[in-house]
């Protein structure tokens, strides 16, 4: 079940890794939304289909800039009030 509350966030492929090291994104995959929306779904299968045991996808991260100017935006909102 998802949390509905969730806050949104700037969501990216870390894209794959391989025995030769790491390979960015081909699609240089980014999101803004929530953890579960359709989007991110679609985009891990596609990136799972290629999974070998050479080759794997690495999962996605959130952006640490975008968390940051939220909450310096909240916190500009909560001073104001």
């Amino acid at each position: 079940m998802l949390n509905t509350n969730q806050t949104i966030s700037e969501i990216y492929c870390k894209g794959r890794y391989s025995l030769d090291g790491k390979i960015p994104c081909k699609d240089s995959f980014s999101y803004l939304g929530k953890w579960g929306d359709k989007e991110l779904v679609e985009h891990q299968n596609k990136e799972t289909e290629y999974d070998s045991k050479h080759d794997w996808w690495v999962g996605f991260d959130v952006s640490k800039k975008f968390d940051n100017l939220k909450t310096k935006i909240d916190e500009v909102v909560d001073d104001r009030r």
